[in-house]
């Protein structure tokens, strides 16, 4: 009687996994418009089948994998030091702590040149007010000095007969302001975790900097200001900033990271960590109805030529391996994956990834970096599978729900630009609904309906990118 207890609800299980393939295949071909097979992948030269996630304990695999052909199922456990998923030909999708770490980089650009196409990509990564004044000598304009690299920039040039007649504030109202307000995430990448690091980059005339009476003479000024719209921080930059020793010859270069140290300087472009002026506790940073007034301005002070591409802030993670190229970091990540290539069957060679979840926009520049490393340590055998829940993914693009976030854009941030090819998305809502619609319309992209049965989650679908 007991034995008949615990088969009847696994039996029950198959069947309702079963109709739910069955249907999804349906719902998925009728879509398409074209036969579409969802439930093959072809990965790193292995076909990957890969179909339904639950948070269970089960033991006995195989049925997976001889009656119902799965060969992924998720589960969450403890350490697992044996091999029960090789054995039955299961493959292994895996949180690891260094991933989960290094994943949780946030970085973003914040372009100082006047966008005003919607359609560009990244268009919210800009500012409201970014001036353009003719009269002031300010416009945006190509750099195609030896240090410019033809990008485009604002440029800001002085008043030769009277420096510091133009003075005044280029840029305000940054557009995604929300990207640092967030503390309620998890436990590696909530906002309130880490340092925040400012860096603006920025040339400037180098006979300016270089001229020993110019030294104490600002350059601009980064005014920070908190989720209510006080100013919190003002941070002057002199010419002396250019410069990390007095007899020091500034080239003219770009710099993000200024120099501090001489006369004890107290110039601080960092934000410490659990800073409530940015993520104050009891607001939701993706309610709209409530007004974010979070602002990173820049004062030019009209002293000298000054040409700024754009503000970079990046989150302790992002800085450490992104901009320190932390070699520690570096050496785990690829001591990660040797681990796991050891575990790997080399005979089948079975393809796994490594899974992360929670993305905002401003993690994907870490994760590209992340995706790299790991194909390259692996020989193109493992890489990152984001799970990406939509809704949280487009929350800090404003006006989002005019704007949205488009699947081709999904494509273009996440594909294109990260360089992942396997992502699961979360649908439950009608919006995240229509999303799935243009997924079916599209030819390259191949997909597969995933139930999650945790309760923690709605449906997924699993695509691949090409």
């Amino acid at each position: 009687m007991k034995d008949k207890k615990i088969i009847e609800p696994i039996k029950m299980l198959i069947f309702t996994a079963s109709v739910i393939l069955f249907v999804a295949a349906q719902f998925s071909n009728k879509t398409s418009g074209s036969k579409t097979e969802t439930s093959n992948y072809n990965l790193s030269g292995s076909n990957n089948n890969i179909r339904y996630f639950h948070n269970g304990v089960h033991c006995d695999n195989n049925q997976y994998f001889d009656k119902l052909k799965y060969n992924t199922w998720q589960k969450h456990t403890k350490i697992i030091e044996s091999d029960d998923n090789g054995s039955e030909q299961i493959r292994t999708i895996m949180y690891r702590p260094i991933i989960q770490y290094l994943c949780g980089g946030q970085r973003s650009d914040y372009q100082a040149e006047q966008i005003t196409d919607e359609n560009q990509p990244y268009w919210f990564y800009s500012y409201e007010n970014s001036l353009v004044n003719y009269n002031l000598g300010i416009w945006d304009t190509i750099d195609n000095s030896q240090y410019g690299n033809g990008e485009r920039v604002k440029y800001c040039k002085s008043n030769s007969e009277e420096p510091g007649k133009n003075a005044c504030y280029i840029l305000e109202k940054l557009r995604a302001n929300r990207e640092q307000s967030n503390r309620y995430v998890n436990l590696w990448n909530s906002d309130s975790l880490y340092n925040w690091y400012i860096m603006p980059r920025v040339r400037v005339d180098s006979a300016f900097v270089n001229r020993p009476q110019n030294f104490n003479k600002p350059v601009f000024a980064l005014e920070i200001y908190d989720w209510n719209g006080d100013l919190f921080r003002q941070v002057i930059v002199s010419a002396r900033h250019f410069k990390c020793e007095f007899d020091k010859i500034y080239e003219g270069n770009y710099i993000d990271t200024f120099c501090t140290q001489m006369c004890c300087d107290s110039t601080n472009f960092v934000i410490a960590p659990d800073n409530r002026l940015l993520s104050p506790y009891g607001t939701d940073p993706y309610d709209k109805s409530i007004k974010c007034k979070i602002d990173y301005k820049i004062y030019w002070y009209g002293n000298c030529d000054m040409w700024i591409d754009y503000i970079r802030i990046e989150n302790e993670p992002a800085h450490m391996y992104l901009t320190n190229k932390n070699s520690m970091l570096v050496s785990k990540l690829n001591s990660e994956v040797r681990r796991t290539m050891h575990l790997c069957d080399k005979e089948v060679n079975i393809p796994l990834y490594y899974m992360t979840d929670k993305l905002e926009l401003n993690n994907l520049p870490s994760i590209r970096g992340i995706n790299r490393q790991i194909i390259q340590a692996s020989g193109n055998k493992i890489s990152l599978m984001p799970v990406i829940d939509y809704e949280f993914l487009k929350a800090s693009i404003p006006d989002v729900n005019k704007n949205g976030l488009s699947i081709f854009q999904l494509k273009d941030y996440i594909s294109d630009f990260s360089g992942i090819k396997i992502i699961a998305l979360n649908y439950e809502t009608k919006e995240q609904v229509q999303c799935l619609n243009e997924i079916f319309r599209i030819p390259n992209i191949k997909y597969d309906v995933i139930s999650d049965k945790s309760g923690t989650k709605g449906n997924m679908l699993l695509c691949q990118m090409e």
